[in-house]
């Protein structure tokens, strides 16, 4: 297919792929709209709310190392950095907290996305599934 020519089939259009992106990050966004009124819940008072590690960057040796008692961090020392930049930027207010989970399960989402497609545009599964990997993705 030469991308220059148009051929008329909607599932050929070079704009496709970011446009499914795009539908893919606006349909989340619109399912968590609200997320920002939440307020903590379940295991963020001890990842969170009482997690001192997530007070400071610099030094960043408590924040690579979560106490046990901070729940979902417990012996995850990138989530327990992912909770200090957010407790950097917003102190305790949930809403920062939340649109950035927000954000970044539309990122794995569009990730997920892309990956299959390309997956799906392979020579081995291209004849099969080439010219549909755009909306099977």
């Amino acid at each position: 297919m030469n991308a220059s020519r148009p051929t008329g089939r909607i599932l050929d259009q070079a704009w496709l792929p970011a446009a499914a992106a795009t539908l893919i990050v606006l349909a989340i966004v619109a399912v968590y709209w609200r997320v920002g009124e939440v307020p903590f819940l379940f295991d963020d008072a001890p990842a969170i709310e009482r997690n001192t590690t997530i007070r400071q960057l610099w030094p960043p040796g408590p924040m690579l190392h979560p106490p046990e008692t901070a729940a979902g961090a417990t012996g995850r020392p990138v989530v327990n950095v992912s909770l200090a930049l957010n407790y950097a930027f917003g102190k305790l207010q949930s809403r920062g907290y939340h649109w950035t989970n927000v954000g970044l399960h539309a990122a794995v989402a569009v990730l997920l996305f892309g990956l299959i497609r390309r997956t799906l545009q392979l020579p081995l599964s291209a004849g099969a599934f080439g010219t549909g990997a755009v909306p099977i993705a």
